[in-house]
């Protein structure tokens, strides 16, 4: 994996990448990996404090991880993906299945098509590849 760094050459603020993604697409890939190492790691450092504090309060406590406003972000790309998925059904008249994800995000996924007139949404497989399929309504 390869990572930039910019260094303290002035000021840094959020999104001081954008334009060096939207230039490059070499740019917006590494980007993009690097967002999704972050996904995966807030996953795994979420269970585990889950655990913790379970274990300490005797019952299942819930807590939710997030830096950066990470989860927040990452719920709008995945909102944008179910809608072209959707429309991709509604034009071809055929089911299409998305890449495997975790279950909060197939929520997040089955909650943007929730109110779709003209697609559903089904969980399909095992963990860790359980994954949606976008289904065309009958109708």
């Amino acid at each position: 994996m390869v990572g930039l760094l910019f260094p303290g050459q002035g000021s840094q603020f959020p999104g001081m990448g954008r334009e060096l993604a939207a230039a490059f697409p070499a740019a917006r890939a590494v980007f993009q990996e690097a967002d999704d190492v972050l996904g995966e790691r807030l996953s795994a450092l979420q269970h585990i404090v889950n655990l913790m504090l379970s274990r300490q309060m005797g019952e299942w406590t819930r807590v939710l991880v997030d830096v950066e406003g990470y989860r927040g972000r990452r719920e709008q790309q995945l909102r944008e993906i179910a809608l072209r998925a959707a429309d991709k059904v509604v034009e071809s008249g055929k089911m299409l299945q998305l890449e495997p994800m975790p279950a909060l995000e197939r929520r997040w996924v089955h909650l943007a098509l929730r109110g779709h007139a003209l697609v559903g949404t089904q969980s399909i497989g095992e963990e860790p590849n359980r994954r949606i399929v976008v289904i065309p309504r009958a109708g």
